[in-house]
Formats: structure tokens, C-alpha cells, sequence
């Protein structure tokens, strides 16, 4: 790894991969969390049971969607230097 070629397009696919796994992610995280606010209203229980679950379901989402922003991020930037 000691040609620049090689750091350009690491870095780039570093870069693509982190931003498109935290906001799909992140957007992901939002609509599951909507969701969970039925646990407020239906079962009546405290604002902190629902945060513990929304923030507890977060490292399930990023593992769920590693391998695709992977996939996705190396495609995106190989075919853009195409």
C-alpha cells in the first residue's frame, strides 16, 4: 500500500462506506423507533423503556447493513474512477 493510487482509493472507499452505513442507518434507526413509540401508548410504559429499545436496536440495524454499504460503497467507487 505504498503507492498513492492505492490510499486515494482506500480512503475513498473508506469515506462512501462510513457515510452511506450511518445514514442508512440512521434513517432506518428513525422508522423502527416510530414504531416503537406503541410501547408508550398501547402498554403504557416509561419514556426510558423506549429509549433503551430504540437505542438498544441500533447495533443490530449497522450489522444488518455492513455488508451491503460495503458491497455498495466498493461498486460506487470502482466505477466511479472508471
Amino acid at each position: 500500500m505504498k503507492k498513492i493510487l492505492f490510499r486515494k482509493l482506500l480512503l475513498d472507499c473508506l469515506i462512501f462506506f462510513l457515510i452511506s452505513l450511518i445514514s442508512t442507518s440512521i434513517i432506518i434507526w428513525i422508522f423502527q423507533a416510530v414504531n416503537f413509540l406503541d410501547i408508550i401508548v398501547e402498554d403504557g410504559r416509561d419514556y426510558l423503556v423506549y429509549i433503551n429499545y430504540s437505542l438498544l436496536n441500533f447495533p443490530k440495524i449497522i450489522s444488518k447493513i455492513f455488508p451491503f454499504a460495503l458491497f455498495f460503497s466498493f461498486t460506487y467507487v470502482l466505477t466511479k474512477y472508471e
